[in-house]
This record gives structure tokens, sequence and C-alpha cells, in this order.
């Protein structure tokens, strides 16, 4: 049997603690990566950039510069939302109804369908 497949509750309490602690160790390392990263995305987005006489914000840059270098309309969208997602500036998946100004309409069309 291969060592690293044997099941925890073969494993001694030693060895499952070895194991628990370097997973740890290497989620911390994955953890603090991804922060440093969204840091160097977020501020890379923020600055002002200069493209020959053009300043321009570093969102415009980086489409500007994906447009020249990708040929594939679709891989240019891809890799901005990539930049974008990864400082943390993706945009909410969900409705909030607090805000949206169809809510009253949409809670009254809600409560007709559960009456019928």
């Amino acid at each position: 049997m291969i060592e690293n497949l044997r099941p925890f509750d073969q494993r001694t309490v030693d060895e499952r603690r070895e194991i628990a602690r370097s997973g740890g160790i290497a989620s911390g390392k994955a953890r603090n990566e991804l922060k440093q990263l969204k840091a160097v995305a977020k501020a890379f987005l923020e600055d002002e950039w200069e493209d020959g006489d053009i300043k321009m914000t570093g969102a415009a840059y980086a489409f500007s510069q994906l447009w020249r270098s990708l040929d594939d309309p679709d891989k240019r969208i891809q890799a901005f939302n990539a930049i974008r997602d990864i400082a943390g500036e993706k945009p909410k998946d969900e409705i909030d109804l607090k805000t949206n100004e169809n809510a009253d309409a949409f809670k009254n069309y809600v409560e007709s369908i559960k009456k019928e």
C-alpha cells in the first residue's frame, strides 16, 4: 500500500497532527499570497497610467493592453474579468430587492403566485 494513501483512521495521532499542521501552514501561505495578489491587482486598477499622450485609469489601461495583445475578443473580456475579480471588484450576482426600484412589483407578483 502507498504510504500517503493510508486512511486517517489507520494513522497514529502524531501522524495526523503533523498532516494537519502542514496543511494549516500551506493554507496560511496560500491565503497570504492571494491577499498580496489582490492588493497588487487593486492598486493596478486604481492607479493612473499613461499610454503615449493619453492618461487613463488602470482598468482602462489594462483593457487597452489586453485589446492589443489578444486576438480573440472573448479572451480579452475573460482576461479583464479575471483582473477585476482578483482585485475584489466583482459585481454582485444577486439582486438586492431593497434597492431595486421594481421591488414592490416583484413582491406583489410573488405573493400573487403563492395565493394560487
